[in-house]
C-alpha cells in the first residue's frame, strides 16, 4: 500500500476536463507512489451514453500512478450521492484521502503539499480539510510570516481530509443543520462566510455536499488549512459544471510555483479571516442571486446566462490554460 493518500477523482461526462486533471496530477513526483480512485457515475440519459463510454475508455488507458482502482456505475446516482458513496469506498482502507473534482487542475507540487499537511495536522482535530485553492485576491495581511493560514471555512477545488472528519461531517448532515434555527448562530455563520443558499435550505437539508460541509466546519468550531497560493484552480467556469457559475474570478487564476512550508499548531487569524469574507463577497452571488431566488425567476434566467455566455467564457479559460498555468 502507497505511504501516500489516495487520491479520488469523481467524474461524470467532461473527458477533457479529466484528462487535464490526470496529466497536471502526473506531474507530481508523488503520483507514481500513489493510488487513483476514479468513479464514474451512470447516465442521466441515453443521450449521456457516448461520452460517458469515451470518459471510461480513457479512464482504463490511465498509466503513471501506483494503481488505478475504478467504480463504473450503471444506474446514475447523481453528484451528491455519487460524491458520498466514493468516499465510504475510498476510506473502507484508508484513513485519509485527497479528492479532486474532475475540472481541477494543480500545480506539481500540490501532492507534496497536502500529504505533508494531512501528516502534520492528522490529529489536530480543529482541522477539518487541508484545501489547496485560494481566491486569487489573497494577500497575507502585514506582520504574517506563516506560508500557510487556517480558516473557518471549506473550498472544495482540491483538498485533503481524513476518515475521521468525513464520518462527523456525515453524522452531522444526518442530524441536521437544526443549529440554524437560533437567529444567532445565523447571523454569526453569515458573517463568517458569504452565504447564498437561504436558512430554510440548511434547516431542510437542501443543500449541496460543499454548502452542507461549510456548515459543519462553521457549527463544530473546526478551520481548514489553506496554501497562501493556490496549488489548485478550477477549469470548470466555462458553463460544463452542475454548480459552478460563470464566475467572474476564473480566468485570473495562477497556480503557484512553489511548495508552502508547513508548520504545525497555527493559529487563525481574524485579520485573514475578514479580508477572506470581502474576497469571496459578491454583489452579484450574495445580492442578486438571492434576490432573484426568492422572486422564483433565477433558475431561468441562470439558464439563459449559461446558454448565451458560456461559449464565450469556455474560449477565455481555455486561452488561459493554454501552455503552462504556473506562474
Amino acid at each position: 500500500m502507497s505511504k501516500n493518500a489516495p487520491i479520488l477523482i469523481s467524474v461524470y461526462d467532461r473527458k477533457q476536463h479529466l484528462q487535464r486533471c490526470v496529466d497536471a496530477l502526473k506531474c507530481n513526483p508523488e503520483a507514481k507512489n500513489s493510488i487513483l480512485y476514479i468513479v464514474s457515475d451512470g447516465w442521466q440519459c441515453e443521450a449521456h451514453r457516448g461520452a460517458i463510454r469515451d470518459v471510461r475508455s480513457y479512464i482504463k488507458s490511465i498509466t503513471g500512478f501506483d494503481e488505478v482502482r475504478t467504480r463504473f456505475r450503471e444506474t446514475n446516482l447523481g453528484m451528491a450521492a455519487s460524491g458520498t458513496d466514493a468516499w465510504k469506498w475510498v476510506l473502507e482502507e484508508n484513513d485519509s484521502a485527497i479528492k479532486m473534482e474532475d475540472d481541477i487542475v494543480c500545480s506539481p507540487h500540490f501532492l507534496t503539499f497536502t500529504n505533508e499537511a494531512l501528516r502534520t495536522y492528522e490529529n489536530d482535530l480543529r482541522v477539518f480539510a487541508v484545501c489547496t485553492h485560494v481566491h486569487p485576491k489573497f494577500r497575507p495581511p502585514e506582520g504574517y510570516n506563516e506560508e500557510t493560514f487556517l480558516w473557518q471555512a471549506f473550498c472544495p477545488w482540491g483538498y485533503g481530509t481524513w476518515k475521521n472528519r468525513i464520518e462527523g461531517l456525515g453524522q452531522h448532515r444526518a442530524r441536521g443543520f437544526s443549529e440554524f434555527a437560533d437567529n444567532e448562530t445565523w447571523r454569526r455563520f453569515k458573517r463568517c462566510y458569504p452565504i447564498v443558499r437561504r436558512r430554510r435550505d440548511f434547516l431542510s437539508g437542501n443543500i449541496q455536499n460543499d454548502a452542507a460541509t461549510l456548515a459543519h466546519v462553521f457549527l463544530t468550531g473546526q478551520y481548514s488549512l489553506f496554501p497562501e497560493d493556490s496549488l489548485s484552480i478550477n477549469t470548470g467556469g466555462d458553463g460544463t459544471g452542475s454548480n459552478c457559475a460563470l464566475g467572474w474570478t476564473y480566468p485570473e487564476q495562477r497556480l503557484y510555483d512553489g511548495r508552502p512550508r508547513v508548520v504545525p499548531e497555527l493559529r487563525p487569524s481574524e485579520a485573514i479571516a475578514r479580508q477572506q469574507y470581502w474576497n469571496h463577497f459578491s454583489v452579484i452571488n450574495h445580492v442578486v442571486v438571492p434576490l432573484l431566488i426568492k422572486l422564483g425567476c433565477f433558475e431561468m434566467l441562470y439558464s439563459m446566462f449559461r446558454h448565451i455566455v458560456g461559449a464565450t467564457r469556455r474560449k477565455e479559460i481555455e486561452s488561459h490554460h493554454t501552455g503552462s498555468s504556473v506562474q
